[in-house]
């Protein structure tokens, strides 16, 4: 599964700013590995959010059974369950999202890093107080009591979008190819670069210092464009969902498609796939203990009703024993005794007799 682009996360983050902003954190799961689901409450409803590091990060309306909390889940909650979101918002451009908590006592910054190996770091006061990871880069540490400043300045998506003729600028300035030098200064999404550069008939590959400055400019505006008035789809291939996008791409015109009416739909409907295997997965392993608990109890219930056949037969030995033993003796003293004859003399009826095996049976 292909990770999300920052445009995609913007719209998502968009979408959802209404909702959180204002609204307290109820609970924090970890799903299952690089998988955590927040439920927010605001004006008597549950907001539930999923994020799945470097994929997705949207409203969900597919919420798994809770599992025994991790270590991690935990401690999460203990410090900022039931605080308030005072803000949401994409850093920049950058594939990193912030929440913004507020305690009765504490600010705390939810930090969700969706690039590299992925992240998810709680700040308070510029330091970090947790971390999902322990990570060494080339030039910072990300681990306990390690400094995580939250810059504020950085350019963000309207800003970029103000921004077309300067960035373009720089980018076709480098010595590199149009779409790594576009990504470098607008790093919306090499998916979403390539399509509007190729509508305007520039080669993403071609070099960055050869092409025409105006004509990048209006395709990257094409971008932004299209953002403001987004309509997700997911395309389809075999029966199953292949790719997704913010709007139409030109490269799957004649796939079929699935508009949505949101990212955050769309996100979780693409992703669903691998969340409800995840969650079948333990479904199965739970139906195999139910199973197993369920034979056990059969096998009691008839063990019980077998201790009650075997006692009444023991019964019925005993109160017969006299008798048993009679016929017995009349055996010993008949060298090949038949049927008839132990049934003319015995009380109780002989049903079959093996001399070989030197074996009666008897009906009481």
């Amino acid at each position: 599964m292909r990770e999300i682009a920052s445009l995609e996360l913007h719209l998502a983050i968009k979408e959802l700013k209404e909702d959180l902003e204002g609204a307290f954190l109820k609970k924090f799961y970890e799903d299952s590995k690089e998988s955590f689901r927040f439920v927010f409450h605001k004006a008597d409803k549950n907001i539930a959010v999923h994020c799945m590091l470097l994929k997705s990060f949207n409203s969900t309306k597919y919420s798994p059974e809770p599992k025994t909390p991790s270590s991690f889940a935990m401690a999460v909650r203990k410090r900022i369950e039931n605080s308030k979101v005072k803000r949401i918002y994409q850093y920049g451009t950058d594939r990193i999202i912030v929440i913004e908590f507020s305690t009765k006592d504490e600010e705390y910054s939810f930090v969700i890093e969706m690039f590299g190996r992925g992240n998810v770091i709680l700040v308070k006061n510029g330091i970090i107080d947790l971390c999902y990871k322990r990570i060494s880069y080339k030039d910072r540490e990300i681990r306990s009591k390690e400094p995580y400043q939250i810059v504020e300045g950085k350019m963000s998506f309207e800003e970029t979008e103000n921004s077309i003729v300067d960035l373009v600028e720089h980018a076709c300035s480098e010595d590199d190819t149009l779409i790594r030098s576009v990504s470098k200064y607008m790093p919306l999404g090499p998916v979403y670069i390539d399509d509007a550069l190729r509508m305007q008939n520039i080669d993403p590959k071609a070099k960055a210092e050869s092409v025409d400055r105006d004509h990048v400019s209006l395709a990257l505006g094409y971008i932004f464009s299209r953002a403001a008035d987004p309509k997700p789809v997911a395309y389809i291939e075999n029966g199953s969902y292949y790719d997704y996008s913010a709007y139409p791409l030109a490269k799957y015109a004649n796939m079929q498609k699935e508009s949505f009416a949101s990212m955050n739909e769309l996100l979780d409907e693409f992703n669903k796939k691998e969340r409800v295997e995840e969650d079948t997965e333990h479904s199965r392993k739970v139906a195999e203990v139910d199973a197993s608990i369920k034979k056990q109890r059969e096998l009691s219930v008839r063990f019980a009703e077998e201790e009650k056949a075997y006692a009444e037969i023991g019964r019925n030995v005993l109160e017969n024993m006299n008798t048993i033993n009679a016929l017995i003796e009349e055996i010993r003293k008949r060298k090949k005794p038949t049927l008839e004859e132990l049934n003319e003399v015995s009380a109780i009826k002989v049903i079959g007799i093996d001399l070989k095996k030197k074996t009666v049976t008897i009906e009481i």
